[in-house]
């Protein structure tokens, strides 16, 4: 079994979800910028900019919209098993990608097979990686009827957001079109939205929609389930050299939520958050590799503006966390979330 390139397959399946159909047409961009070695053109990086926070605008808010979908379908036993799967599962993937990335990226592809590039260590963490999907995999089909409903809600939902990367892209090409004339690369790139256009127009087709429930269905209803907040920015970050060619977009990080500092951290460490709008409840929460809870900090009503926590990490044994943030705000409920190291 080749664990690494499964790791691989899975990772990129949850960045198609998210990005959903600009990827096929915006991966020729890279063909095109990259070919000859050269750095990409400004103006094809702005292209990717303005597709990265259309995919970070549309789609932080539907995920949380499905997660909480998920949370009220599922028993009490069911909900507590899947959130320390949950948490699983942000740390392994952090992980496995923090260790690609880290690694050197001449050293993966080109045929050669990524597990020769990890340990035992790391493949058994993959190993569990994939058992973590398929536990997930079967706390769906208990709930087959309300999560074919929200399958159908994924898959309209990606279909409109093919819609709006294509007419992202006819903006873009309106408001630059004579520095897109000066730039070759982004001459070559613009050529091809009509592809895109076809694209986003086929895929409201019913045979098309269909072919995608049937992909949903078999790959991504247990991403969605696993969904518990972790940023798009963080995750195409940590896909390192996998993702980045095969995706052709710049997603900023998530506002709301900010990396911990120091990170790692040995005894003390700093989270800041920052709110758009008031929340009237608002509680962080820390896990361990294995889901439990090891800390909360209940911040009660917040105001818009940054806000700080303190953290003492002190007492904590050495590994990976997750901190988990939730709030109430008048657009309902949102989650946020993020990996952190402690050492010594």
């Amino acid at each position: 079994m080749h664990a690494s390139p499964t790791a691989r397959q899975l990772f990129v399946a949850t960045l198609m979800m998210m990005a959903a159909a600009s990827a096929p047409s915006l991966a020729q961009q890279y063909e095109i910028s990259a070919a000859d070695g050269e750095e990409r053109s400004p103006l094809v990086q702005e292209m990717e900019k303005v597709i990265g926070q259309a995919a970070l605008d549309y789609w932080t808010p539907r995920l949380n919209d499905y997660k909480f979908r998920v949370d009220r379908a599922l028993s009490a036993d069911d909900l507590a098993t899947l959130n320390r799967l949950r948490v699983r599962w942000a740390v392994l993937i952090d992980e496995g990608m923090r260790k690609l990335r880290d690694g050197n990226p001449a050293d993966i592809g080109d045929g050669q097979d990524l597990d020769m590039k990890v340990d035992e260590d790391a493949m058994a963490k993959l190993g569990e990686t994939m058992e973590i999907y398929t536990a997930a995999k079967e706390i769906a089909e208990r709930y087959r009827p309300e999560f074919d409903r929200l399958g159908s809600t994924v898959v309209d939902d990606a279909t409109s957001f093919m819609g709006d990367v294509a007419e992202r892209t006819e903006q873009f090409a309106a408001a630059n079109r004579s520095a897109i004339q000066k730039d070759e690369r982004a001459r070559a790139l613009m050529a091809k939205r009509s592809e895109l256009k076809e694209f986003a127009s086929d895929a409201r087709s019913e045979r098309r929609r269909q072919e995608f429930l049937a992909v949903y269905s078999f790959a991504l209803e247990p991403l969605v389930l696993l969904y518990d907040g972790i940023d798009l920015q963080t995750l195409f970050q940590n896909a390192g050299p996998i993702a980045k060619p095969m995706t052709g977009i710049t997603l900023p990080e998530s506002s709301t939520l900010r990396q911990n500092f120091p990170n790692p951290a040995s005894t003390s460490t700093t989270i800041v958050y920052s709110l758009t709008a008031p929340s009237t409840r608002t509680l962080l929460s820390i896990y361990d590799a294995r889901g439990e809870l090891m800390a909360s900090y209940d911040q009660g009503a917040r105001g818009a503006g940054e806000h700080t926590i303190a953290v003492d990490v002190s007492s904590l044994p050495v590994g990976s966390y997750l901190y988990h943030l939730s709030l109430r705000t008048e657009s309902g409920e949102r989650v946020y979330s993020k990996t952190m190291q402690v050492v010594r």
